[in-house]
């Protein structure tokens, strides 16, 4: 499998700034394509390949914040009738702020000349002002085959192998563009990674020339060497993704003017190239295999690895949008093919039939403190951080070697550490760090679900245990489990979702047991009082839904409500002395078996007569 070379040959339109063209090119830190501003949808784009070939991937890298809500793929021999094979669903990218991009990956097994992208309707979001669908990079991958015309029957079979639809034919609003007065160019250097669309092609070229090595020493059966310079290629990945953020960074601050920060990131980016030059230097050994590996270019991305056959994937691409200055959130460090399936949408419709969930992580070992995974998410220009690590336990103490930050959870013993937060991140969470520990905070915002879904299961399991939440506030305890509630029930992955409605619960046994949060409960219903006035409150807290006895909690909490409007308020019309004698009388709350119900009670009635 190789990267086959295509080019543009029509689309419905585009925008001047960014034309269909671009995706001739390999550049993955560009805009790319982007549909005409306030457009109407569907919008088609048709890549010709250099021949008839065999398809067997199609890399597909979205833009930012112009995203389709769902991308349609078709296959043609003749650009007349279109096959359709079935459609990507992408996502809002709400959660990243609009800063990641995310990738794409079909595996696929069919024959064809033309490919035609139908665009749909774009997510709306406050920086897609005009309705846009941008496409920031394509990669095709399979081999090329010798023409036998249109008319081949093992083509047709191969067509027909795939999910047929009504026959298409190629729209006549569809434009041709400049890219298809243009001859095509040879491939680059690095046209034989599949996982080229990442990098550029110096770097791709660079970390090819390590894993041919790796092969080689694989080959020759010397595992030491094949260890060594798996290390080194994975280094190699890690440090040129943090350069390919802050690269991005320094360029949009250029562009802002904003000269100071466009300093402090190439400080940061000679640093971390400096730390390449020692970092990479070839193991000792067959050092020739190395090729000239030592230094190179900013941005890159690779996943060596291509996820499993037949099987949809989705992952965003590191490089930072150049629309904003960026530089990182967080990630596990764990191997490429893991970085890939541990964003598996299984919920989405994949265009192969089968699925299956991402394996466990594992624990992967660290060879630098500066070497981790970078992520896929971009949320400020902060200085890059080290990745926390888990503190390592001995077995004697009870802690089985595993990771102490989830004891009581045996089955993230194992999980790798997460990738450091910046600075701006941690000081927005200083609650949440100061509550549940900079650990678990970076575990909770992780872009790997695994971490999320630990984090949550932590704190839930925390708050049955008075030794964590004693020394706390319980309104900063609540106020922290309220948030990561709020982020994990709208989680993709269902997991962490059932995670987070069982912490909602722990939250509902933990606010029963603190009588201070019944009472705080109290004054935020208070709140809106000058608006809507005591009574209307009151009319709603003496209204019973049923003649059943009203539940302990429910009762006293009421009865609190109707203390607390007396002391602030006092009675009025709707909210007499009869209305409320009443009330007390209905639930028998002077000769109720509960002691607290019975001094609210008694507490009422004084506050009526003072």
């Amino acid at each position: 499998m190789r990267k086959l070379r295509f080019q543009v040959v029509a689309c419905t339109g585009e925008d001047p700034a960014g034309p269909a063209a671009l995706l001739n090119e390999h550049d993955s830190t560009g805009t790319g394509y982007m549909t005409p501003r306030n457009c109407e949808y569907p919008q088609e784009l048709v890549l010709e390949l250099e021949g008839t070939c065999r398809l067997t991937q199609i890399q597909v890298l979205s833009h930012q914040s112009h995203i389709a809500t769902k991308v349609e793929l078709y296959l043609s021999l003749d650009n007349a009738t279109y096959n359709r094979l079935g459609f990507l669903s992408l996502k809002s990218n709400k959660e990243s702020q609009y800063t990641a991009r995310e990738l794409k990956t079909v595996h696929i097994n069919s024959t064809a000349r033309f490919v035609k992208f139908k665009l749909h309707q774009c997510y709306i979001n406050d920086k897609n002002v005009y309705s846009q669908v941008g496409i920031v990079a394509i990669n095709l991958n399979g081999e090329a085959e010798e023409e036998t015309g249109p008319s081949s029957s093992t083509d047709e079979m191969e067509l027909g192998a795939s999910t047929p639809s009504k026959p298409m034919r190629a729209s006549a609003s569809i434009t041709p563009t400049k890219a298809s007065l243009l001859p095509l160019k040879p491939p680059s250097p690095a046209a034989d990674d599949t996982a080229d669309l990442r990098f550029d092609a110096k770097t791709a070229a660079k970390i090819r020339e390590i894993h041919v090595a790796k092969e080689k020493a694989v080959a020759m059966e010397d595992y030491d060497q094949a260890k060594r310079l798996k290390v080194l290629e994975q280094q190699l990945m890690n440090i040129g993704l943090q350069l390919a953020r802050l690269e991005g960074a320094k360029r949009e601050a250029v562009a802002n003017e904003d000269y100071d920060a466009a300093k402090r990131i190439k400080d940061e980016i000679m640093e971390l190239e400096a730390s390449i030059g020692m970092s990479t230097t070839p193991p000792t050994g067959r050092s020739e295999s190395y090729g000239n590996g030592g230094g190179f270019p900013a941005n890159n991305r690779s996943s060596s690895h291509p996820p499993p056959p037949q099987m949809t994937t989705s992952t965003y691409n590191s490089t930072p949008p150049p629309a904003i200055p960026s530089v990182s959130k967080q990630r596990t460090q764990q191997p490429a093919e893991q970085l890939q399936q541990s964003y598996e949408d299984e919920t989405e419709r994949p265009l192969a039939a089968a699925s299956r969930p991402p394996p466990p992580l594992k624990q992967q070992p660290r060879s630098s403190a500066a070497f981790s995974t970078p992520p896929d998410d971009d949320l400020n220009d902060a200085p890059l951080r080290t990745k926390p690590k888990a503190p390592v336990e001995n077995a004697a103490t009870g802690g089985g070697g595993g990771n102490p930050h989830f004891r009581g959870l045996p089955d993230c013993a194992d999980l790798a550490d997460p990738e450091a937060l910046p600075d701006s991140l941690l000081s927005e969470s200083a609650e949440m760090v100061s509550l549940i520990g900079e650990y678990l905070t970076t575990c909770f915002y992780s872009n790997v679900w695994n971490h999320r879904d630990a984090a949550i299961r932590k704190v839930a399991l925390d708050l049955t245990d008075p030794a964590f939440t004693d020394p706390h506030d319980p309104h900063v305890v609540l106020s922290v489990a309220s948030t990561m509630v709020q982020s994990g029930v709208s989680d993709r992955i269902a997991q962490v979702a059932l995670s987070a409605v069982a912490l909602c619960h722990g939250m509902l046994q933990f606010a029963e047991t603190h009588a201070t949060l019944d009472r705080d409960a109290v004054v935020q219903v208070l709140a809106g009082s000058d608006l809507v006035g005591a009574p209307v409150v009151a009319s709603h807290v003496f209204r019973r839904a049923s003649k059943k006895a009203l539940p302990l909690k429910s009762l006293q909490g009421r009865l609190g409500v109707v203390k607390a409007l007396l002391t602030q308020f006092g009675l009025g019309p709707d909210f007499t002395l009869e209305t409320v004698m009443g009330f007390l009388e209905e639930n028998a709350a002077f000769a109720h078996q509960s002691k607290d119900i019975r001094d609210l009670a008694k507490a009422i009635s004084v506050s009526m007569y003072q």
